[in-house]
């Protein structure tokens, strides 16, 4: 099973730079364009009462001022990734994903 920090490694190679948080503090004045993670749950899929798949969900939000950064394509293609409803704020826009690492 990969680690947090596994992904954080894959996510800060992803976008060329160490913009990548997980679970900042409100105060933190980010740079962007930015990831910002947090996990969102743990979980298992079971057969012959035995767990064969342990991997946990992580909410990642892509934030930057460009709507159409090609970043946006590059992590939906990531594996056991799925988007989610795109939302605007403080300026920014905020591409949602739901990743499982």
């Amino acid at each position: 099973m990969a680690s947090r920090l596994d992904l954080q490694k894959k996510l800060e190679v992803l976008m060329g730079s160490r913009n990548v948080y997980f679970m900042p503090p409100s105060r933190l004045q980010l740079k962007t364009p930015a990831i910002v993670y947090s996990e969102k749950k743990r979980g298992a899929k079971f057969a012959n009462n035995k767990a064969y798949a342990n991997k946990t969900a992580y909410e990642l939000i892509f934030i930057d001022q460009d709507p159409d950064n090609p970043l946006i394509t590059t992590i939906s293609e990531l594996p056991y990734c799925e988007g989610g409803r795109p939302y605007t704020s403080d300026g920014n826009y905020h591409e949602p994903f739901t990743i499982y690492f």
